[in-house]
C-alpha cells in the first residue's frame, strides 16, 4: 500500500457531485466536475459517490487514487456520514492507496475493463441457454444454466456472492465463476485462475454480455470471452474505510 501526496486537483462523480465539489473548493482545491472522462483525466484523486459512479470511472480509463463514498461491497469504501474527515485525510496526504484488480473483457474484438464481474446471461427470463469454463488449457465444464458469472475479490462480494459463489480475498489473483440458475441441481462453482474463457456453447435465446453494471454485446453461438488480467484500481483508504470483510 501506498500513501496519497500532493492533491492539488479532485474530481468529483455521482449524484451529489455538487456538494462534494463545495467541499474541495473549501479547502483551497480545483474541483473538475462533469462526465467520467474529463473528471478522471489530469486530476490527482477522484471522490465518487457510489457504486454506479464507480462503474464510470473504471470505464473511463481513470488512473487517478479513487475515494469510494457510500455501500460498495468488496471495495474499500467510506459511508457517506463520515466524507469530510475522509476527504479531509485525503487531501492532506495522509490517506493510503489500496489496489484493486481490474480485469480485461474481450469478445467479438472488442475489449473492455471490469471492476466487479462480467457475465453471461440469456436475454429472456427462464431461457437456459448452455455455456463452457475453460482455465489452464483445459475444459473445466459446460452448464446450461440462465447465465455464468466470474467476478474479482471485489465482485465476488457482490453478485457474486448472491449467486452463491465462494468470496476471493484480496491479493487472489483468480476469479469466482459462478453458473446463475444452474439446470442441474449438483452443479459446482469454481476459483480459477487467469486468464479464463467462457463460451456460448449453445443458445436458445440471445445471450448478452454484461460487464459490471452495463451491457455492451450481444453474443453469437461459439463465441468466446476471454477474461484476463486488465490492471488496477488504485482506491484511497483512510481511518474511516470499511474493510473488504466488514
Amino acid at each position: 500500500m501506498t500513501g496519497l501526496s500532493d492533491v492539488e486537483s479532485v474530481g468529483v462523480l455521482g449524484e451529489r457531485a455538487d456538494t462534494l465539489a463545495a467541499f474541495v473548493k473549501e479547502h483551497d482545491r480545483d474541483a473538475v466536475t462533469g462526465d467520467p472522462t474529463t473528471v478522471a483525466s489530469d486530476t490527482d484523486l477522484v471522490v465518487v459517490d457510489g457504486e454506479s459512479a464507480l462503474y464510470d470511472l473504471v470505464r473511463a480509463d481513470a488512473n487517478a487514487p479513487a475515494l469510494v463514498l457510500g455501500d460498495v461491497p468488496g471495495v474499500p469504501s467510506v459511508d457517506w456520514g463520515r466524507r469530510a474527515n475522509a476527504m479531509t485525510h485525503a487531501l492532506d496526504g495522509s490517506a493510503g492507496v489500496h489496489s484493486a484488480p481490474l480485469l480485461s473483457v474481450r469478445a467479438d474484438g472488442e475489449s473492455y475493463r471490469a471492476l466487479a464481474d462480467t457475465m453471461l446471461v440469456t436475454d429472456e427470463p427462464a431461457r437456459i441457454s448452455e455455456y463452457g469454463v475453460h482455465a489452464a488449457n483445459e475444459t473445466v465444464d459446460t452448464v446450461r444454466a440462465d447465465g455464468i458469472v466470474a467476478a474479482t475479490s471485489t465482485g465476488s462480494r457482490g453478485y457474486g456472492s448472491a449467486a452463491d459463489g465462494p468470496v476471493v480475498a484480496p491479493g487472489v489473483d483468480a476469479v469466482s465463476v459462478v453458473p446463475v440458475a444452474p439446470f442441474r441441481v449438483d452443479q459446482s462453482n469454481w476459483v480459477l485462475p487467469l486468464p479464463t474463457d467462457l463460451t456460448v456453447e449453445r443458445e436458445t435465446a440471445d445471450v448478452v454480455l454484461l460487464v459490471d453494471d452495463r451491457e455492451v454485446a450481444t453474443l453469437d453461438h461459439d463465441t468466446t470471452v476471454r477474461v484476463d488480467h486488465g490492471g488496477t484500481l488504485p482506491v484511497v483508504t483512510t481511518p474511516e474505510t470499511t474493510g473488504f470483510f466488514d
